[in-house]
């Protein structure tokens, strides 16, 4: 058995909250979000 600890919470929290590991960047649900509206205004203005 390995314990991982915190480190195994923290690793992942940081693909929602990038500040953890002091990055100046959009976790990953941003990021999506923001991918889907610049897809939306593709079609929309097609």
């Amino acid at each position: 058995v390995i314990t991982i600890g915190r480190e195994r919470c923290t690793i992942g929290e940081a693909l929602f909250q990038p500040c953890l590991l002091g990055l100046e960047a959009h976790g990953i649900v941003e990021q999506l979000v923001r991918a889907m509206i610049g897809l939306w205004w593709h079609f929309f203005y097609d």
